[in-house]
């Protein structure tokens, strides 16, 4: 009768073994990686739908003077956006209060670039009436009606829009996560958003497609939603969710960051 395993035995079961966690940490590393590309490609397919829109039309979806000329319905107030001056606003610039009302440019985005067959994505008309009204608040199932979502995830979505500095001339994609609403469209109250992603996989977004800097360049990563469209100074400040300083993201594995993307 044997007693126990012999020195070859126990090797190749700590071999064995070694090979089972390297696969465990290889195939996560594949599925990020493809989650990764994913939003990488999403991203460009909109830039794709935005130019060509821009081109059949002459404007920017949600910014156009007079979409009834396109057989669409008008939004009915600009809720202090200026329509035609090529920027995604919304009342503030803010993108995590309560922008997504009707007459918003950043809610309008994205159901033109649907009513032009541009996206995949069926985005409905936002409604007119209040949520307390309704009955049925807007839910992490349900905020992919209006805007789009990532594609392995409903509740992270797409957001387009200006900064608070109109001046700057600029707009932005930003990616968020839904967490809660006491009131979205028509009226006052805020929907809650939260960082949906680590550090690592938006330094790896940014390596991809910009400069690997979080506080730089055409993609910035912050866990601080205001950041993402606040005022240019924001984009150095130092944020201990996403990043450690301007140039260098953060090592933990917990989901602090947002992403922003400069078009």
């Amino acid at each position: 009768m044997r007693n126990g395993f012999t020195l070859v035995e126990i090797s190749i079961g700590l071999v064995i073994i070694g090979l089972v966690i390297g696969g465990v940490f290889v195939g996560r590393d594949l599925i990020e990686a493809t989650k990764v590309r994913s939003v990488i490609s999403q991203r460009d397919q909109f830039m794709t739908a935005v130019r060509t829109f821009q081109i059949k039309y002459g404007c920017l979806p949600g910014d156009c003077t007079n979409v009834a000329r396109f057989g669409w319905t008008q939004p009915g107030v600009d809720n202090g956006c200026s329509p035609g001056n090529g920027l995604i606003e919304s009342s503030n610039g803010v993108i995590n209060s309560s922008d997504a009302v009707p007459g918003y440019e950043t809610t309008h985005f994205w159901r033109q670039l649907s009513l032009a067959g541009l996206i995949s994505e069926t985005i409905q008309n936002p409604p007119t009436n209040t949520l307390a009204s309704m009955g049925a608040p807007i839910s992490g199932d349900t905020i992919n009606r209006y805007f789009p979502s990532i594609t392995d995830n409903k509740r992270v979505y797409w957001n387009a829009v200006s900064r608070t500095s109109t001046s700057e001339g600029k707009n932005y994609f930003a990616l968020l996560g839904f967490q809660s609403v006491s009131q979205v469209f028509g009226g006052s109250g805020d929907y809650d958003t939260f960082a949906p992603f680590t550090p690592h996989f938006v330094r790896s977004i940014d390596q991809k497609t910009d400069d690997g800097t979080p506080g730089s360049g055409k993609v910035i990563g912050t866990q601080r939603q205001s950041y993402l469209i606040a005022h240019p100074a924001s984009n150095n400040a130092t944020d201990t969710g996403c990043r450690i300083s301007a140039t260098v993201y953060s090592t933990h594995s917990n989901r602090t960051c947002g992403v922003r993307f400069e078009w």
